[in-house]
């Protein structure tokens, strides 16, 4: 008990020491752990906004391809269609029945095989949009513009049913012979083509543009700014 006594203060001091020694290494090991978090969340900002300023940059690419298409070509599609026989009809006579018979003939063909049409001009775009650079389903995190990533989309969607169209009507030209459904397919989405032609002018391409390169601006910014 004396020997105690006479080291407390020595016991004391350990103890304190000890203490302070634990809480020291406490504290140096959670500084440690969320200076580890903190490297980590920055390097993970890092790598997203290098991808967003890459996407954004072939984005610009793409939208220069399709303005000089604009430029040089018109994407308003005309089309002209007569109709024709599909069989060619034998020479009967002029009487009265044999006009009859004819008639009734041309009219047995249409109902068995439907009336055929000539298309006799059919003007179309020769090159397809540029398309691929943005992703519409993407699930990657992004920090672009929320208003360029709404443009962007509805950008896409209309390149995308404009090139699908162009590529289902490829093999029609001038001479090529169709049945009535196609051309009453044609006739509907013609119009329906050319208004989203409409749409896609050099004015709003321009536009796109001029956002995707502000967003860059801004993105290099915040890329600048994080510390590693």
């Amino acid at each position: 008990m004396m020997s105690f006594m006479e080291h407390k203060n020595e016991v004391i001091a350990a103890v304190i020491g000890a203490l302070v020694a634990g809480l020291l290494s406490t504290a140096f090991g959670l500084y440690s752990m969320n200076k580890s978090f903190q490297m980590s969340q920055s390097k993970e900002l890092l790598l997203g906004l290098r991808l967003d300023i890459s996407t954004l940059r072939n984005i610009d690419r793409e939208l220069d391809d399709n303005i000089t298409l604009l430029l040089t070509n018109n994407y308003k599609i005309k089309a002209e269609f007569k109709e024709v026989d599909f069989i060619p009809m034998p020479v009967i006579g002029k009487k009265k029945e044999d006009k009859e018979f004819a008639k009734w003939l041309k009219d047995y063909q249409q109902k068995m095989i439907g009336k055929q049409y000539k298309v006799i001009s059919f003007v179309q775009p020769p090159d397809r949009f540029v398309v691929g650079t943005w992703s519409l389903n993407s699930s990657r995190p992004s920090d672009i513009d929320f208003e360029l990533v709404q443009s962007l989309n509805e950008l896409n969607r209309s390149i995308l049913r404009v090139n699908s169209f162009l590529e289902n009507i490829s093999t029609i030209g001038p001479g090529s012979l169709i049945n009535e459904s196609t051309k009453h397919q044609l006739d509907e989405s013609i119009p329906r083509y050319n208004s989203m032609i409409s749409e896609i002018t050099q004015k709003k391409l321009l536009q796109i543009k001029n956002q995707v390169a502000d967003d860059i601006k801004k993105l290099q910014k915040r890329r600048d700014a994080v510390n590693l």
